[in-house]
């Protein structure tokens, strides 16, 4: 539900509610962001304008691409290994995608899950002190929820992993220059 909604570039564009993520110190906070959205992806685009999006897309590539092409460079030639390089940068490419994908998908189920817990009639119990069928409905909804999740999230350490090792390699490299700049 949108509290707010701010006009730019001629379009209004109502704000989405937000969570702070479990690295923030103010997790689980709420907040009100705009949401880039396929869905209406062509106003949104009129809306941010193409110039803002050009440049976040293109300061989001040129560090991640700059990685890739250090993670490239041999250590003991100090020259670019253009095969490893190319199939990084399509590698990335395609992990991106896909983990912008989980993500998506992750964080619409635990919003799922988040509308179950925060329904009136979670936990209610009837005059017997029996869960009544809308709350233990709801038990079962959350738990299938969850069950939806956990696969996707391990989908997704295995793909954070992968970036893990490429990073390694990067502070290896690193250290290895240093080394011999330092002799």
């Amino acid at each position: 539900m949108s509290l707010y909604s701010i006009v730019r570039n001629g379009l209004a564009k109502a704000l989405s509610e937000q969570a702070f993520g479990k690295k923030s110190d103010h997790y689980g906070k709420h907040f009100q962001a705009p949401v880039m959205n396929v869905n209406t992806f062509d106003e949104d685009v009129v809306w941010w304008g193409k110039e803002e999006i050009s440049s976040i897309v293109n300061k989001a590539t040129r560090l991640v691409f700059a990685d890739i092409y250090l993670d490239s460079i041999d250590p003991n030639t100090g020259l670019l290994n253009e095969t490893t390089y190319l199939a990084s940068c399509a590698d990335f490419t395609a992990g991106v995608s896909r983990m912008g994908d989980l993500d998506e998908q992750i964080e619409e189920l635990q919003a799922l899950q988040q509308s179950y817990a925060l329904d009136d009639q979670f936990g209610e119990v009837d005059d017997a002190g029996n869960k009544t069928v809308r709350a233990v409905e709801l038990e079962t909804s959350i738990r299938e929820t969850a069950e939806k999740i956990r696969p996707l999230k391990v989908l997704r350490k295995s793909i954070e992993a992968k970036y893990a090792i490429a990073a390694e390699k990067r502070a290896a490299s690193k250290a290895a220059k240093a080394a011999t700049a330092s002799k």
